[in-house]
């Protein structure tokens, strides 16, 4: 079987997961280059996992996928660090530059939003505004945010001709995030009781932008896709302040979910997969996510949602994610980490696909790794 013959076998077992059909073995999904490249270079710093990325992803394709053939879908993989905090309004701190060599990039929340500013983007357009925060008020470089978009291109082409689907595809806007972490959660929240109109007006604008600028895109991430027989997906994620640790279901209704359907809407209108990458709390407003077509989209939970209610009320209608504890990845021993991903697979059903939580921890354990993939592989 070759890599492209190997691909669709791959993709094939997801989509069957999505559409809640019994498959040949449960699914298993890794995401989190660190631990990849550690496993295959304990030596490496976070350092180099910045300023040599690409190399050391060269590295996950020759050294880690080899190892574990059962994977069928990578995310979070391809993504330099640099300028992660971008996409969420913060400045990113890097190992050797402003944290010692071997510690992990921080991300720095400056609340730089003030409630004058919400005049201005109403006056002037969110784009307009967000280059103005990047550039001017964080300090980024828009050559470097150009040079990480390209690079991440390149790696994602890499796990693709390694016979890894869903490679095409991207990131929708953060958008409830954006606000709440420039401007600060106690200030934000605030706005939301003493300016809700502005909110949603903000938010409506972000999405019209994006929806104008990014149709194009889409529709051509699809058709490359489909011309090799392939899906393009993309992430979903608002809003993860919108969580129901943070947020009423009240509030959830009126500030976050009409992002949520808008932005799937429109990524399913075109064609596309939706992957909701719903870190923290959705236990409370799980029910709002049967809005969508059957075998469409991938609820990815981190696990801190119920896991037994996403079966009960997303089961069969939409994939969904397992979850490890990070503690128990990185501190549990090898037979604790086979004995949570055996347990989820016997009683998660034919929509399961098994995961870490959020993604394998950087300083997770060889063993630990080994003993996850384990309890797939013997299936």
């Amino acid at each position: 079987m070759d890599d492209q013959e190997l691909l669709l076998e791959r993709q094939q077992r997801i989509l069957d997961t999505m559409e809640g059909k019994k498959t040949d073995r449960t699914p298993l999904w890794f995401s989190g280059d660190a631990a990849m490249m550690r496993y295959v270079n304990p030596e490496v710093t976070f350092g180099q996992m910045v300023r040599e990325h690409e190399r050391l992803t060269q590295t996950i394709v020759d050294g880690f996928l080899p190892r574990f053939p059962k994977i069928d879908i990578l995310m979070a993989v391809d993504m330099n660090s640099r300028n992660i905090g971008a996409g969420q309004m913060a400045k990113t701190w890097l190992p050797g530059r402003e944290l010692p060599e071997n510690e992990m990039w921080q991300l720095l929340f400056e609340h730089i939003i003030t409630e004058e500013d919400y005049d201005y983007i109403l006056k002037h357009g969110w784009a307009k505004f967000n280059e103005i925060c990047l550039f001017e008020r964080l300090g980024y470089d828009p050559e470097s945010l150009a040079e990480d978009l390209a690079e991440g291109a390149r790696n994602k082409k890499r796990f693709h001709d390694a016979g890894f689907p869903f490679t095409f595809g991207g990131m929708c806007p953060e958008t409830f995030d954006v606000l709440a972490f420039g401007r600060g959660m106690m200030d934000f929240f605030v706005d939301l009781c003493e300016r809700p109109e502005t909110i949603c007006a903000i938010l409506d604008m972000m999405l019209d932008e994006y929806e104008e600028n990014s149709e194009q895109q889409v529709r051509e991430a699809v058709a490359a896709a489909e011309a090799l027989g392939e899906k393009a997906i993309f992430s979903v994620q608002p809003g993860v302040q919108a969580n129901c640790n943070l947020l009423s279901r009240e509030s959830f209704e009126e500030f976050a979910w009409p992002s949520y359907k808008r932005m799937a809407d429109f990524i399913l209108k075109n064609g596309g997969y939706v992957h909701f990458h719903m870190d923290s709390n959705w236990t409370n407003v799980l029910d709002y996510f049967t809005d969508f077509p059957k075998g469409r989209c991938i609820f990815d939970t981190d696990g801190f949602t119920d896991l037994y209610k996403v079966r009960d009320l997303l089961g069969g209608k939409m994939a969904f994610t397992g979850s490890v504890a990070p503690a128990t990845m990185a501190f549990g021993t090898p037979d604790d980490n086979y004995q949570a991903v055996k347990e989820q697979i016997a009683e998660m059903g034919d929509s399961f696909i098994a995961a870490p939580s959020c993604s394998l921890p950087a300083n997770m354990p060889r063993e630990n790794i080994d003993a996850m993939y384990a309890a797939i592989d013997e299936q």
